[in-house]
C-alpha cells in the first residue's frame, strides 16, 4: 500500500476530504499507488519526439491542456519536502508528471460529466472562498486593532484579581457528603487542622502530613477543583467543604495571603486580555459594516428552525428553508438553510431550539465572516494573484472530490457476509496487544530507591509509599501507581517497557534507571496478558476498515484503468524535453 505522502503528491496536494493525508478518507492512500500502476503498467501512452517550443517549452498534452516546463517546476516548488520523490533527476520528474497527467484526467472526466458547473459546487466554492477571506481580515484588520500596554496589564493584574496568593491547606475525605461534613463538623468543634489532615493523609497524594498544599494563584485553581468565588472571598482559616471526584470531597482553607509577582501571571494576563479585546473589536466592525450593507435581522428564519425542532422534521420545509436570518442591502440573503447546513458541517447537533442561542450561533458562524469577506474583498484582496492561484488549486481539490464521490465512496457498501469472510482468512491480523500491569513508583536518587524496595520487600504497600514526599509514580495514584504497559508505549516508558515484559508475574524490579524523569524505579508486576486473536465482534471496526481498503481499491483500479483507455489517444508526452530539462544538470 503506498503511502498518504506518495499519494498526496501525485494527486497534487489537494487539501479536501479525499486527498489530504489528514482526512478520514482512505483513499488516498491508495489511489496513487492504482494510478503510477495503471499509467505505467497496462495503458498507452503516445512518446511524441518533437523540438522545444519557442516561448513555452510543452512537457505533456491532455487533450486541450498543456503541461509545461514552468508548471512542472511550480508543482514540485508546492510539495514539502516529506512529498519529494526519492528517485534522482529524470526519474523524479517522471513520477511529478505522471501525477499531473492523472489528475489532468480527472478533471477532463469530471468537466465531461458536468460536475463543475453543478450549483451544489458553487456553493461549496463559495463558501471556501468566503471563510478564507474572512480569515484574513480578521488577522489583518481586526487584530492589528488590539493594543495590549502595561498599562493594561497592571489594571488587569489587580483587577482580576491575579495579584493575590493564598496559602492552601486542605482535607480529603473519602465517602460520601456526609462522611466529609462528619470531619467539616470536627473542624467547628475545636479539631486542629493539621490532626484531621493526618488522619486522613493517604487520600491525598498532594498535600504533606499536616495537609499544606502551598502558596497558589487563579491560574492554579483548576488543578485543585476551586471556584474562583471561593478563592477571592473566602476568609482566612475559614473551612470550606467542596466535591473533589466521585466519592471523594475536600475540606480546604487558605491559611495566610502574599502579593504575588506580576511576571509570574503576565502571559495569562495578556491571553485574556487579547480574548477580551479581540471579541470588542470584532463586535465594533460587525456593527459598522452592518451599517454600512444594511443589514437586517428576520425573526422569521429563527421560528422556521425552531418549528422544525419542535415538529419533530428531520429537513426544513422548502418554504421554512428560504425564511430569512439576515438580509443585506445588496440583496444578499442568509436563510434558514444556511444556517442548518452550517451546523451540521460543524458536527453540532441540528436540534436547537432556544432563539437566544440560534441567533448568536448565526451571527458568528454566517453573519461575522460574510460581512469580513464583504470587507475584503472591498480591499480587492480576491484578486491579487496570489489568491486567485488559491481559488484555482483548492477548486480543483474539490472538483476531483465530488468525482471520486461518485466513482468510489458511494459504491461501497459493507454485506455482513463480506465482513465475516474477510475476518476468518486474516483472523491473525486481529490480535489484542500484549499487556504488563504494574504497580510503580520512582524516587531521584539510586539509594533511596533500594531502601523503598527493601521495605516493599518486608510487606510495605506500594500506595502507602507514594504517599510520601519526593515520591512519584508513572501510575494512577489513587490505585497505588498501578499502569498497563503495552509495546507501542516503548517510546513514552523505554525502560519500564523492556524491564516489564522481561519480568515473570509476581515479581518485584529495580531499581531501574529512567532516563525521564532522571529517576529510579521500584516496580510489581501484577498481572500478564498475551496476545490473543480478537472475536469477530470485538474486531468489527477493524474489519471494517479493512473491507472499505479493499472494495477502494478495486473500485478505483476499474476507474483509473477506464479512464486511461478512454483517454488514451489524447495524452502526448514529449520524452525528449524532459530529457533536455536535465542536460548538462
Amino acid at each position: 500500500m503506498l503511502t498518504n505522502r506518495l499519494a498526496c503528491r501525485r494527486l497534487g496536494c489537494h487539501a479536501h476530504h479525499v486527498f489530504c493525508p489528514s482526512s478520514r478518507s482512505l483513499l488516498a492512500a491508495r489511489l496513487a499507488r492504482i494510478a503510477r500502476q495503471t499509467a505505467i503498467k497496462s495503458l498507452p501512452v503516445l512518446l511524441v519526439l518533437l523540438g522545444c517550443a519557442p516561448d513555452e517549452v510543452v512537457l505533456a498534452k491532455i487533450a486541450d491542456s498543456a503541461i509545461t516546463e514552468a508548471e512542472l517546476a511550480q508543482f514540485v516548488a508546492r510539495l514539502p519536502k516529506h512529498l519529494r520523490s526519492a528517485e534522482p533527476g529524470i526519474e523524479a520528474d517522471r513520477e511529478y508528471l505522471e501525477s499531473m497527467i492523472d489528475q489532468e484526467l480527472l478533471l477532463l472526466e469530471a468537466k465531461s460529466r458536468g460536475l463543475d458547473t453543478t450549483a451544489a459546487l458553487g456553493q461549496q466554492m463559495e463558501d471556501v472562498v468566503r471563510r478564507r477571506l474572512a480569515a484574513r481580515y480578521q488577522r489583518e484588520v481586526i487584530a492589528s486593532k488590539i493594543d495590549i500596554g502595561p498599562k493594561e496589564i497592571e489594571r488587569a493584574f489587580h483587577d482580576m484579581g491575579f495579584h493575590r496568593e493564598r496559602l492552601l491547606h486542605r482535607v480529603v475525605v473519602g465517602g460520601s457528603q456526609q462522611d466529609a461534613q462528619v470531619v467539616l463538623n470536627q473542624l467547628a468543634a475545636g479539631s486542629e487542622f493539621a490532626d484531621l489532615a493526618r488522619a486522613h493523609a493517604a487520600n491525598d497524594a498532594k498535600a504533606d502530613s499536616n495537609g499544606a498544599i502551598g502558596w497558589i494563584g487563579l491560574t492554579q485553581l483548576k488543578h485543585f477543583l476551586i471556584p474562583q468565588r471561593e478563592f477571592l472571598a473566602l476568609p482566612v482559616d475559614k473551612p470550606v467543604l467542596l466535591r473533589l471526584s466521585p466519592g471523594a470531597y475536600q475540606i480546604i482553607r487558605f491559611a495566610a495571603d502574599r502579593e504575588a509577582q506580576l511576571q509570574t501571571y503576565q502571559e495569562e494576563i495578556v491571553k485574556l486580555l487579547h480574548r477580551e479585546q479581540w471579541w470588542r473589536r470584532t463586535e465594533e466592525e460587525v456593527e459598522l459594516l452592518s451599517r454600512a450593507h444594511r443589514v437586517q435581522f428576520h425573526a422569521e428564519g429563527v421560528q422556521a428552525l425552531i418549528q422544525r425542532v419542535e415538529k419533530r422534521q428531520s429537513e426544513l420545509s422548502a418554504e421554512q428553508a428560504r425564511q430569512p436570518l439576515f438580509t443585506f442591502a445588496d440583496g444578499s440573503v442568509i436563510t434558514a438553510a444556511n444556517f442548518l447546513t452550517r451546523l451540521r458541517k460543524l458536527g453540532r447537533t441540528p436540534a436547537v431550539q432556544d432563539s437566544a442561542r440560534i441567533v448568536a450561533m448565526a451571527e458568528q458562524e454566517l453573519l461575522h465572516p460574510y460581512l469580513f469577506s464583504l470587507a475584503a474583498r472591498e480591499r480587492g484582496w480576491h484578486e491579487e494573484a496570489g489568491f486567485i492561484d488559491w481559488r484555482s488549486h483548492t477548486y480543483t481539490g474539490l472538483l476531483l472530490d465530488r468525482l471520486m464521490q461518485l466513482e468510489v465512496e458511494d459504491h461501497l457498501s459493507l454485506a455482513e457476509a463480506d465482513l465475516r469472510a474477510y475476518y476468518q482468512a486474516n483472523r491473525d491480523r486481529f490480535r489484542t496487544a500484549e499487556t504488563v500491569r504494574i504497580a510503580e513508583v520512582h524516587v531521584p536518587d539510586e539509594a533511596t530507591a533500594k531502601q523503598l524496595r527493601d521495605e516493599i520487600e518486608r510487606g510495605a504497600e506500594f500506595a502507602a509509599i507514594l504517599q510520601r514526599a519526593g515520591v512519584a509514580s508513572h501510575g494512577i495514584h489513587k490505585r497505588g501507581g498501578e499502569m498497563i504497559l503495552q509495546p507501542h508505549l516503548t517510546g513514552g516508558f523505554p525502560e519500564l517497557v523492556e524491564a516489564a515484559f522481561a519480568a515473570q508475574e509476581g515479581e518485584l524490579v529495580g531499581p531501574v534507571y529512567l532516563e525521564k524523569p532522571n529517576s529510579y524505579a521500584i516496580f510489581r508486576v501484577l498481572q500478564r496478558q498475551q496476545s490473543r486473536i480478537k472475536s469477530f465482534a470485538e474486531a468489527r471496526k477493524p474489519v471494517e476498515y479493512a473491507v472499505r481498503l479493499q472494495q477502494r481499491d478495486t473500485l478505483i483500479s476499474g476507474f483509473f484503468r477506464a479512464l486511461r483507455n478512454q483517454y488514451a489517444d489524447r495524452i502526448v508526452i514529449f520524452a525528449d524535453r524532459l530529457e533536455q530539462r536535465h542536460q548538462g544538470q
